[in-house]
């Protein structure tokens, strides 16, 4: 039988959750403690393949428990740097969690064959891609020309509103025209926005209003930055916003407008 044949015979795949040991958090360069748990994030096939020289490592993630409920500022991958999630695992005893993007760390994939068995796994995939999405926006994310960045003068005040709409909105996305390039101070970046609701949130009334008037102040607080005009804000619905349309516009990942020391409350990456 090959490694790969074993590998796959044992259940392992992506989404697999280890208990931490000294074994496997050796490589760590941060603290994993005995509640935390390890969530495998390397891709399934490169997890089981059969040469251990072509692929002799595995990457996990390091999963803390929570004392509380989740922010949602930190919810569904909003935050860059920063997740929580609720999840409940068969025989623990928390269901609230939290991971550091840079909680990361590599470990010798030999031993998922010699030593380790899979002995939960996150199987709502709907939360895994939310945490594999979370971790590749590290890599993909837009970054936004310096010269629109220096035009903030109410940079709080619109961090607060999207802190607000951080439990309403999936994402805000963002179209900068004429483009995404450094722009000389006497020409505007023409601003296009729009705050994807959670189709549950638009059907809501109270929801919707709550949304329309945050998105009026933003708005308001962007018109009021020297070289800088909205054209256009909508409000949509997840499930009603056309795809082609969104593809014109970037994500907003908002916390990458202002720099902040580690231990700072973060604004939320939209």
């Amino acid at each position: 039988m090959t490694n790969r044949d074993r590998l796959i015979e044992k259940g392992w795949k992506q989404g697999a959750i280890l208990r931490p040991t000294s074994e496997i958090t050796a490589g760590a360069n941060y603290d994993v403690e005995d509640s935390c748990l390890l969530l495998v994030l390397t891709q399934t096939c490169d997890l089981v393949h059969d040469s251990f020289d072509i692929e002799p490592y595995f990457e996990v993630l390091c999963l803390k428990p929570l004392d509380k409920d989740p922010d949602g500022n930190y919810a569904h991958g909003k935050n860059s740097r920063r997740l929580e999630f609720i999840y409940s695992i068969e025989g623990i005893k928390t269901n609230c969690w939290s991971s550091n993007a840079h909680h990361r760390h590599v470990i010798d994939r030999k031993l998922l064959l010699e030593k380790l068995e899979p002995e939960y796994f996150i199987s709502d995939t709907d939360l895994l891609q939310i945490v594999l999405k979370w971790i590749a926006k590290r890599y993909t994310r837009i970054a936004f020309p310096e010269a629109f960045v220096a035009r903030f003068v109410t940079l709080r005040k619109v961090e607060n509103q999207f802190k607000k709409a951080a439990s309403l909105v999936s994402n805000i996305y963002i179209r900068l025209l004429p483009s995404f390039e450094e722009l000389k101070p006497d020409i505007p970046y023409v601003l296009d926005l729009i705050l994807l609701l959670r189709s549950e949130n638009f059907d809501n009334p109270g929801f919707y209003d709550e949304t329309v008037e945050i998105s009026r102040e933003i708005e308001r607080l962007l018109n009021e930055c020297e070289g800088l005009h909205v054209e256009e804000i909508e409000v949509m619905s997840t499930a009603e916003a056309p795809v082609g349309l969104i593809n014109n516009y970037l994500a907003w990942d908002y916390s990458y407008l202002s720099n902040r020391s580690d231990d700072a409350p973060l604004p939320i990456d939209v």
